[in-house]
């Protein structure tokens, strides 16, 4: 059988020569000894912890925990890729290692940028790892090969996992950095991500979007994420009564204690029932008591941005015509 790993050697150079990208996440390791000593030392505990994944997670078909059912897959392409298709980056700040779902609602997006809240800055292992070690794993299940894994700056904030299936190349973005009003600053995820017209998706996020002490990244992700795609637990629907184009599916129903205190405040069985046509045939947040619930949001102000470029681009290219002609 043919290996999903491509040689060390290989993994060891793009580790190296990994381009920069505005000197944020993605940094270059500068190409000296000591650093490539460094980089070749980080390159290899991550291929070990890859290889570990292969071995501890069955990569089986018809293991329904990784599997996304043609159910899925038919009502997405149906329902949500109409809205989203256009965007190329898709930001899941609370995604841990759940990159199914990710292609199943965005397949046609060529980067994932996915938060962790596992550190790499002490030994790198299966043990402290586990959402690293899933995501992998799950890679590999979905029939994807792995082209280069490597970090993308000697700080060990972000490992970069370029893979490919059939051609169709993906970049996925495993960034260590903590969300709350505390911590957010210190971290250039902001600035990171605004190098990307990008959509948000927000599924099982813990209703946290609904706290004060998460005011900073979830400003952030209403202004300026192109659309969002969230159930009820990512910020609060009340949050898009203006300046976004709604489209809700499923139905509501009610939630426990952990819900956010903005939660509470919303009046969203009545929204989904004025709303929402269209049914959902699966759950997303992972509590199948629970009806299924989706919002897409589309940020009004993004698509008259995107709509002045175009024209820019049409003026532009008729001026060249005539320029040509003449």
């Amino acid at each position: 059988m043919k290996s999903k790993f491509v040689c060390l050697s290989s993994i060891l150079f793009g580790l190296v020569y990994l381009p920069a990208a505005s000197g944020l996440y993605l940094e270059p390791i500068p190409v000296s000894e000591q650093a490539s000593k460094n980089a070749i030392e980080s390159n290899q505990a991550l291929t070990e912890l890859a290889n570990k994944a292969k071995k501890q997670f069955d990569i089986d078909a018809t293991n329904s925990e990784r599997k996304i059912s043609s159910v899925v897959l038919d009502w997405t392409q149906k329902y949500i890729h109409p809205h989203i298709r256009q965007y190329d980056t898709v930001f899941y700040p609370f995604g841990y290692s759940d990159i199914e779902y990710a292609l199943a609602f965005f397949p046609q997006a060529k980067r994932y940028v996915f938060v962790s809240v596992e550190p790499f800055e002490k030994k790198v292992d299966i043990d402290s790892h586990p959402g690293f070690v899933s995501l992998i794993s799950k890679v590999l299940q979905l029939g994807y090969n792995i082209n280069n894994i490597a970090f993308t700056s000697d700080k060990k904030r972000c490992i970069h996992i370029n893979c490919s299936k059939r051609n169709n190349h993906k970049e996925i973005f495993y960034i260590y950095a903590k969300l709350d009003d505390n911590n957010l600053p210190e971290n250039d995820l902001m600035k990171f991500l605004q190098q990307f017209e990008f959509v948000t998706f927000l599924k099982n996020a813990n209703y946290a979007l609904h706290y004060r002490k998460f005011s900073q990244i979830r400003n952030f992700i209403q202004t300026s994420s192109s659309a969002i795609v969230q159930d009820d637990s990512g910020i609060p629907f009340n949050a898009f009564r203006s300046g976004w184009i709604c489209h809700f599916f499923g139905n509501y129903s009610a939630v426990g204690a952990n819900a956010g205190y903005a939660h509470k405040k919303q009046d969203i069985k009545n929204l989904f029932k004025q709303k929402a046509s269209i049914e959902m045939p699966f759950s997303i947040q992972g509590f199948n008591e629970r009806s299924p619930n989706l919002l897409i949001a589309i940020s009004e102000k993004k698509i008259s941005e995107q709509m002045n470029k175009l024209r820019q681009q049409m003026t532009k290219k008729k001026c060249n015509c005539k320029k040509n002609r003449e």
